[in-house]
Parts: C-alpha cells; structure tokens; sequence
C-alpha cells in the first residue's frame, strides 16, 4: 500500500478497499441479549466479538477496553458488532438495520447517590502529621469559607478525521493512522490478531492542531480494521462519522470539588480542606493518573501549613475519558481560583494582592512537600495586573455592584473582571512515567538532517519548533531538516506523546543528539547517527506517595478576563482578555501566539457553550473567523530560564475559565460555582 504522510487518514485509498463502520449501542449499561443482522447485499459482513482470533481487549493505561463487546455493555456507543463492505453509505444505511436486543442495567453516575457509583481509587494527601491539630485549627479560625465546584465533562471538536486504513502488504499488516503512541496502536493490533508484533508496521498520516486527543482510541479502530482485512483478505478504511468523533471519543473527565478554608482576622488561608470525586468514564483509562494530577493541583499554589486533599476517581456510564494535558489539573485549578475569588470577595481583599500575599513561598511548601524555585507567579501577576489598571477596575467594579443591591445605579449595563493563576508541567506523574521517551537523528552526506522520533508532532507546532532548533544547533537551513513520518520499523520505540512530553522530554533529547552529531561532524565521515532516550523517573520524584517534584520545568500562566452584561438580554459581551506566560526559553513567539489563540477559541467555546472569535492586538490569525465585535486579545511571554522548555498547550484553559466566571459572577452579583456558564443559567439565577 502506497503510503504518503502528507495526506489525512480519509485521503488513503487503494484498489479493492472496503469500508467498515461499528454498530453501536443504544444503552447506557446493560447487556447485549440478541443481534438480529438484515439480509446484506453481496460482498457486505459482519463481524462479531467471537470473530476476534487474539486477545478481545487492549490494554491502556491499567484498563482493559473490549475492542467488540461481547454481551456487557458499559457506555452509549460502545461497538457491538462491525459491518463492512465496498460503499460506507450503504454500510451507513445497515447500521440502521441491525437489530439489538438489549437487558437494561444501572447507570453508573458521577452525580448522584453513592450507590450508582464505583470506585476505582482513591487517595489523600496532607502536608501536616497531627489530624487533631488539623481539626483544631479550623474550630479556632477567624473565618472558615466553603463552596462546591462543578466542571461538567465535555466533548472537544475536532474537524480532523479520526480513523484508520489496515492492509496486507508483502506478508504483513500495514496501519496508517493518526497515533499520539504508534507502538501502542501496533501492540493492540498484534494482541488482537495474534500475531508477532514484526508482523505489523503502523505509519503516520497528517495531522493537523488536534490536542492530546488521538492516544488510545486509534488502537482500538486499528484494532477493528485488521480483524476485518485479516479476515476477508482486503485492505479496510474506517473512518468515524463526525458525530461518533464528537459525541464518543473526545471527551473531558467531569469533577465535582468541594472547598472548606480557614482564615485568619488578615483574609490569609490558615488551612485548607479539599474533598473531590472525579470519573474516568465506562473504563479506568489511566484513572491513577487522572487521580494524582487532580490531588497535586487542588490547592493551587497557596501556602498553608495545613493542607489535606482527598479524592477519589469513579466509573460511570460514560465514554471514556481521553488523556488531554489538562487531564484533572484543569477542573482542580479552576476550583481553586473561583475559590480563592470567592474569599477575597469575602474578606474584601483585591484578588491580584491576595493571591500574591497567600502564593507558596520559599519558607513553606506544596501539598507535595517541595518549595518554589522561583518567583515566577509574582512576576506574572504584577506584569498583567499593571497592564490592565486589573486593581483600580475590580474597585471599582465592586462599588458598583454593591450600590446596585441598593438601587442606587443603572442595572442596564454591568461589568466585571476577574483574574485566575494556573502552572502545567509536562509528562506523567502516575507509575506510567517509566515509559521512556527516545528520539534518533541522521545526517547524511550532503549535511541534510533527518528527526526520527515517535513522538506526535503537529505541523505547525512541535514539528516547526524541532526544525528550528535542530538548525540552530548544527547551523542548518531549516529547509535541511525534515521530521521524519511515524513509522514503528523506523523510528525508536518510546511512550506515549501526551501531558506536554514532546515538549519538556522530546526538546531535551534532540538537543543532545544534534550535540552529540555537532561534536563529531568535522572529525568522521557523514552520514552519521545519534539516539538519545531518557525516563522520566530521574526526576525526584515518587509516584506512590506523591512526595518530591512531579513536573520539572514549571510553566506558569495568569489571565485577566473583563466582561460586559446587558442586563435586559443577559448576553455576555467580553471587553478583553489578558494573557501571560512563562514557558521557559522561546523558540518562536509567532508559533505560541498562535498556539493560544487556537486554545483560546476552542477554551470560548467550551466555557459559554457557543462560538466566539476575536480581534488579536499585533498577531496574525488564521485558524478561525475574526468577528468584529469580538474581544481585544493581549498576550505576552515573560522570559524564564534558558534551555529550559516548558509546556504551553493547557494554560490557557487552565486560566481563562475561572478568570471569565469569576467576571460575570461580579458582574451579577450572583455567585457562580460551574461550567460551562450560559445565559440560560445566568437566567435561572436572576429569575431565582
């Protein structure tokens, strides 16, 4: 099969294809009773669980996923049969047709009573010895503040094809998918045949500016793929209709946090008590990590001396989750932000000055046990509360929401503004981190250099940045460095590209192997090779008792988000939106611009449920529809520590969400606890 990793997966055609779709469920737990299959034109199949030949799940991140149920159902749209055949609108008209009978269960839920859950792990951290102490702290505080947190799980849209084509080719089956983890894609195939994994290549297709989405549900599909092309002798194309990819296989783990503070007669957090439960969906897909990620960013960065985080990780009857870099970290740190706004309001405290009087210094630590190496959040801070004038604003803003309480101002037009702090760092922190990262560079004799790395690499993003440091350090025209396409027979073999490695591992890697060729280039022959690989376990860090550095570099981001509510129409208009980052050392501020206004797009989205765009100050915009009465966007970097890369992607939805409800909660005088935010809840609360 001819294979160009310049085409997208739905681009592959070869003669004799056939297309396969998946017959999915219509329940949300239960049981398959009966599959009734219609006549099928010729050259048309199904194909069931009992056809599988190998290994009937695949393995991933400690759960084992059915690549076809066999009678248990977990989740809507779970596949319980394939059909393929030589038209996919045929194939999609049969779906129709099957019949299924089905003994409904349960559901599983995240809200809800206790006993319509299950949980999967749970874990407590603290950073004190005496609980009684604890205890006694909170009867003896100043203030003690709660409040409940909700993030609804969701479901990020992708206008890339998700899918995969399988074919025999010279004895051996060949997959071309998009993979963030093409060994695992080429492991589940082989399980799944019951083949030697030297039997299987798995290669690349093109990519586009999708997150930390494609990780594990390309292996299932390949998986489904090669039975169907083993079994009928032909190559296979299948591909997800958009409402499967939006609606089953892109979705956020949803959290419900719950927050009690003690504070002393200065506003200052005293002690901090932290309860949450967490889901992973239908299957525990890599819940320990979920779980970890979600305990270590609960407190924020706020010091106290006494901190205890609890929580737990549940199943429900939901798709699976899938591992974004925000993974946990993003519900939790906007817990903490719309709390920490919640207690300056309280103790009337400006909310910039509060959280820098209150962020962990070096005299104390994090719920982890280590101290700041830096002073970074409060360079952040002051950089954008002085470009936004953000204390004289939220003053005033105050003023006025208290004087309309008393009828004294217009309620036709309010404002507000808040700000949100948030750091991410790059890799796993669960026992998963033992997977090793690699990468492989050749030079060759007309000092043309070639990145081998089975990492995912965007092609605006990563793939640029590697091009350009590798030219840098070998003094290269960019145009003599190429990323090579994922291929398991070329590339070495490596982990998982999600949670930022390709940043904070994959940089460090090929800058040692575009150092080790420099040192040798002038000395021996070309062509010449260099591999480098590492494990993040080096770090000090360990995973079972959550005690030491968990992500080594930090990078820290803060937004400032001020808002205007019509209060006759209950529309939001956003009068701008404030970002700065640092990320460490910067190879090119056009690329992470761009970056964070796609994040930002989608982050709009998914925080008011509707489309937005909006004016960008200075940059260039081409990845979405600039509206003019859209938002003044301003983002800058703030230099940090050279040679050290830090992780971007996620910052900006770490931030935003909690800047933009902490906004229209002063902007109604109605506190507001969730997301998403929309007029309709805005609405319920006015009319309350």
């Amino acid at each position: 099969m001819d294979h160009n990793s310049s085409a997208f997966v739905d681009d592959f055609s070869t003669p004799g294809m056939i297309h396969c779709v998946a017959v999915r469920s219509r329940i949300r737990r239960g049981s398959v009773r009966s599959i009734s299959i219609p006549d099928l034109p010729e050259g048309f199949h199904c194909v069931l669980a009992a056809d599988i030949q190998g290994k009937k799940t695949i393995s991933i991140g400690g759960a084992e996923v059915p690549v076809i149920a066999e009678s248990a159902v977990e989740h809507q749209g779970q596949a319980i049969a394939l059909l393929c055949g030589p038209d996919e609108r045929t194939l999609r008209h049969l779906q129709n047709q099957v019949g299924v009978q089905y003994e409904r269960g349960e559901p599983l839920e995240l809200w809800g009573d206790s006993d319509r859950q299950r949980v999967i792990k749970t874990r407590t951290l603290r950073t004190y010895q005496d609980d009684e102490t604890f205890d006694r702290v909170f009867r003896q505080a100043f203030q003690i503040i709660e409040g409940e947190y909700t993030v609804e799980a969701s479901y990020k849209k992708t206008l890339e094809p998700l899918g995969v084509v399988a074919a025999m080719d010279d004895g051996r089956v060949t997959i071309v998918t998009a993979s963030r983890w093409p060994d695992h894609v080429r492991d589940s195939v082989s399980q799944a045949l019951g083949v030697p994994q030297d039997d299987i290549v798995v290669k690349g297709s093109l990519t586009g500016q999708c997150s930390d989405g494609f990780v594990w549900h390309p292996s299932i599909l390949a998986a489904q793929s090669s039975i169907v092309a083993i079994k009928y002798g032909v190559p296979v194309r299948m591909i997800l209709s958009p409402t499967e990819k939006n609606s089953l296989f892109m979705r956020t783990p949803g959290c419900i946090i719950s927050h009690k503070t003690a504070i002393d007669s200065g506003g200052n957090i005293i002690a901090m008590e932290i309860r949450f439960v967490t889901e992973c969906g239908a299957f525990p897909v890599y819940a320990d990590e979920l779980l970890t990620r979600t305990c270590i960013a609960a407190p924020g960065h706020y010091t106290s001396g006494r901190t205890r985080v609890t929580g737990m990780v549940v199943q429900t009857s939901e798709p699976p989750t899938e591992s974004y870099i925000g993974f946990g970290v993003n519900q939790a740190l906007f817990a903490m932000e719309a709390h920490a706004t919640r207690i300056c309001e309280l103790v009337h405290e400006d909310p910039a000055a509060w959280r820098i009087n209150n962020l962990v210094s070096e005299k104390t630590s994090t719920i982890t046990g280590t101290r700041p190496a830096s002073q970074n959040p409060r360079r952040l801070i002051e950089a954008i509360t002085s470009e936004t004038d953000f204390s004289r604003k939220y003053s005033a803003n105050e003023m006025l929401r208290k004087r309309r309480v008393d009828g004294q101002v217009s309620k036709t037009s309010l404002r507000g503004i808040g700000i949100a702090l948030a750091s991410l760092g790059g890799g796993f922190v669960s026992e998963e981190r033992t997977n090793a990262a690699s990468m492989k560079v050749r030079l060759d004799a007309n000092s043309n250099l070639e990145i081998m790395t089975p990492s995912w690499l965007g092609p605006n993003t990563s793939e640029r940045l590697f091009r350009r440091s590798a030219a840098a350090i070998l003094g290269l025209s960019e145009r003599a460095v190429v990323v090579a396409a994922a291929d398991t027979d070329e590339v070495p073999s490596a982990g998982p590209s999600i949670f930022g490695r390709n940043v904070t591992a994959g940089n460090k890697l090929l800058v040692r192997c575009c150092q080790a060729i420099q040192k040798r280039r002038f000395r021996a022959p070309l062509p010449m090779e260099a591999s480098r690989s590492s494990r993040q376990n080096r770090i000090r860090w360990n995973p079972l008792t959550c005690r030491g550095t968990p992500f080594a570099p930090l990078s820290w981001g803060v937004c400032v988000v001020e808002v205007e509510l019509n209060a006759v129409t209950l529309e939001i208009g956003i009068r701008g939106i404030w970002l700065a980052f640092d990320v460490g050392s910067l190879l090119d501020e056009g690329i992470a611009r761009r970056a964070v206004e796609s994040e930002l797009a989608e982050t709009l989205t998914l925080s008011r449920n509707e489309e937005v765009g909006w004016e960008s100050a200075g940059t260039h915009t081409n990845d979405f529809t600039i509206q003019s009465n859209s938002p003044a966007l301003s983002v800058q970097f703030i230099s940090g520590k050279k040679g050290q890369y830090g992780v971007l992607e996620g910052l900006v939805t770490s931030t935003f969400a909690p800047a933009f409800v902490s906004a229209v909660s002063q902007a109604t005088g109605f506190y507001f606890d969730c997301l998403p935010l929309s007029r309709s809840l805005i609405l319920q609360y006015a009319e309350a």
